[in-house]
């Protein structure tokens, strides 16, 4: 991908807020509602700190302020000392992430489930042991007959079998 020149990275010790930022992890990776943002308070700062990222892409166009200057003494970024408690926000979304997860893993069971279901049908006219007696056009059908059985308007024929005590009735 290539840098926007507007774009620069700086240092986690750098961040500030009324900076622009932006978050080259997916959606899921984080707690924030966008991938990009300004930063509003510190504690967006310490929940930043806390996905491990040395360095962050920040727009000055759209940032209020400069990053901070970096610290020369400072050492290599380290694991966060205190841990940010996930706000209600957060813990909603993902509940929704979750929820939506098992959505759609139903939704793929349920369309395994239905093709198998679908595979079983039969050639009516390829299959001798059926014995088929007879057959009726969709012509001599009642229209109420007709549009119950075939409400998409294809049809070739219905079939039914014949009665043991006398011919098959239209």
């Amino acid at each position: 991908m290539a840098e926007n020149p507007k774009h620069r990275r700086v240092t986690i010790d750098q961040l500030c807020v009324g900076l622009f930022v932006h978050l080259d992890l997916s959606w899921f990776d984080h707690d924030f509602s966008r991938s990009s943002f300004k930063i509003k308070s510190d504690e967006q700062i310490a929940a930043i700190r806390s996905l491990g990222l040395e360095r962050i892409r920040i727009d000055l166009d759209r940032s209020d302020c400069q990053p901070q200057p970096r610290r020369l003494d400072a050492e290599p970024a380290a694991a966060p000392a205190e841990a940010v408690a996930p706000s209600a926000a957060v813990l909603a979304k993902r509940a929704r992430i979750d929820r939506i997860n098992l959505q759609r893993a139903a939704v793929v069971d349920c369309e395994k489930k239905f093709l198998r279901a679908g595979v079983t049908f039969l050639d009516l006219q390829n299959e001798p042991e059926i014995n088929i007696g007879t057959s009726l056009k969709p012509t001599q059908l009642t229209r109420e007959v007709h549009e119950y059985l075939n409400p998409r308007k294809r049809m070739s024929y219905y079939f039914d079998l014949p009665k043991k005590d006398g011919p098959a009735r239209a």
